[in-house]
């Protein structure tokens, strides 16, 4: 039970560090794999009827334990989004897609190995789905 706490206040210190990230302007990135082999193939995917997202995602080798966390965010991005990356067991991978219009539904999802591993979803003006977790 005490796992939980510690979980939830690593996750919160990563979220914080998010505020320390890069501006991309492209619509549809790549990231460099990690550079670590036994890596887990990541898929993020934003979907949705919304005309355009502002997105936040954290790039492989994201590890709250050692508070080594990257991210890249996007303005204006076109629906639907996909990125492909590589990340290890212990990192914690996130997207996070808030809806630019005054209407329109955003799905993020997460895939771990070609299986969901985390969605999220949200609806409405200028409304966010964030998915996250860390990797098995």
């Amino acid at each position: 039970m005490k796992k939980l706490p510690l979980f939830l206040l690593l996750m919160s210190a990563s979220f914080i560090l998010v505020g320390c990230s890069s501006t991309d302007s492209t619509t549809n990135p790549t990231a460099s794999p990690s550079t670590d082999t036994g890596g887990h193939s990541i898929e993020y995917q934003v979907t949705g009827s919304a005309s355009t997202v502002s997105l936040t995602y954290g790039h492989a080798g994201c590890n709250t334990a050692t508070s080594n966390c990257n991210s890249t965010a996007i303005d204006n991005v076109t629906l639907p989004w996909t990125l492909n990356l590589t990340a290890n067991s212990g990192d914690f991978v996130y997207v996070s897609a808030r809806n630019n219009g005054d209407s329109g539904t955003v799905v993020a999802t997460i895939l771990e190995d070609g299986n969901v591993f985390h969605i999220s979803s949200s609806s409405g003006a200028h409304t966010t789905a964030d998915a996250s977790g860390m990797l098995p």
